[in-house]
């Protein structure tokens, strides 16, 4: 359907301008039934990014304000890596996923989104990011 999207998504990851917090790796092959969106990730030199100790900070931070273990409720998984990597490495970053800004209920469950303004962190769908790269298909 986009012809040269995977081509042009790996160039990114050469250049060093398009990265994933190490944990996502989890999730992916969790949910990846065919495997083939964990295989292209792997093949990605450079993609993976550690988490090292001022992004586990960070996280513990975000944790902290933004989740309620008791009630289910706010970020987990890999969104408080994902958003802390962007929080860390600079204004340059940005979170990309396929959430939407909650209508409403943004501060009894927080989401990525929701997070990410509270942060003045950019988030993006990946379409928005596709706009902003000025890709056209």
């Amino acid at each position: 359907m986009f012809p040269n999207l995977q081509l042009r998504l790996e160039e990114l990851v050469s250049i060093g301008k398009l990265h994933a917090a190490r944990s996502v790796k989890d999730e992916i092959n969790d949910s990846d039934e065919e495997r083939t969106l964990a295989k292209w990730c792997r093949r990605q030199t450079g993609f993976y990014v550690v988490e090292d100790e001022s992004i586990q900070q960070e996280v513990r931070g975000l944790l902290q304000a933004y989740q309620d273990p008791q009630k289910r409720r706010g970020i987990r998984g890999a969104d408080p890596f994902v958003i802390a990597l962007a929080s860390v490495k600079g204004s340059g970053w940005r979170v990309v996923s396929s959430e939407r800004p909650s209508n409403g209920n943004a501060h009894s469950n927080p989401n990525i989104p929701f997070v990410c303004s509270k942060r003045n962190i950019v988030h993006l769908s990946f379409f928005e990011m596709l706009k902003e790269l000025g890709w056209r298909f």
